[in-house]
């Protein structure tokens, strides 16, 4: 019998959990007293229980969206040779594509600088 992968059996165990908190937070749904530290307790991790299922759904859609891009990525890689840089240069945008980049970053970089204003240059 195959292991099962781990990102499977995450998944399996998120859904399960995705399903039994609403029908945990339904009975607990009641309001709480002022006073009753317990209940507002409860009320508080059932919001973040919550708040931390969402998080957790997202960042497994990304990462799904990571794996599909970098299955993509190596299905491209598949069709350069070895040490093909005219092939690798067209898959990742041309030639120069990398140093242009680059470039605009430190214009960016450059242009967003904001010097502050010394009062130490030397008085004639």
């Amino acid at each position: 019998m195959p292991h099962p992968k781990p990102r499977r059996l995450l998944g399996a165990v998120l859904l399960a959990a995705a399903l039994v908190l609403p029908m945990t937070s339904v009975a607990h749904a009641e309001e709480c007293k002022p006073d009753d530290q317990a209940c507002l307790d409860k009320e508080a991790n059932a919001k973040e229980a919550k708040a931390i299922e969402e998080k957790q759904k997202k960042n497994e859609e990304a990462a799904g969206q990571a794996d599909r891009d970098i299955k993509a990525a190596g299905e491209k890689l598949k069709e350069c040779p070895p040490d093909s840089s005219s092939c690798t240069g067209r898959l990742t945008g041309g030639k120069g594509a990398a140093e242009e980049k680059g470039l605009q970053d430190m214009k960016d970089t450059i242009s967003s600088n904001e010097t502050e204003s010394s009062d130490n240059a030397p008085r004639p």
